[in-house]
């Protein structure tokens, strides 16, 4: 699903927010780098590893319920990648592609 969030007249580039519902069955890290690609229209293999942004081992622990662990439903991991805002629950995954955002 995607919704602009800001309004293109206002002479600056509209942000777009991509969500998508997370599959427990994949772990998290894979749902990020799948959704990244989706976003940004390009083949996952076309991004930069994950790990360079984030330990991808370190997110699923935070948010994937089926490594037996208690998550909280309101439990957020924000951070950049591949030039998005990407925000992680354990329901889903929502991409912000901008071009103001820096994944460095």
């Amino acid at each position: 699903m995607t919704n602009p969030d800001d309004d293109p007249s206002d002479g600056q580039t509209a942000a777009e927010t991509h969500r998508y519902d997370r599959d427990t069955a994949e772990p998290c890290s894979h749902v990020v780098v799948n959704a990244v690609a989706d976003a940004l229209e390009l083949s996952p293999l076309d991004l930069e590893p994950l790990y360079h942004h984030v330990d991808p081992e370190a997110l699923d622990a935070l948010v994937d319920r089926s490594l037996g662990a208690s998550v909280a439903e309101n439990t957020l991991v924000g951070f950049d990648f591949a030039d998005c805002r990407v925000e992680v629950s354990p329901v889903d995954v929502r991409v912000v592609t901008d071009e103001g955002v820096s994944s460095e």
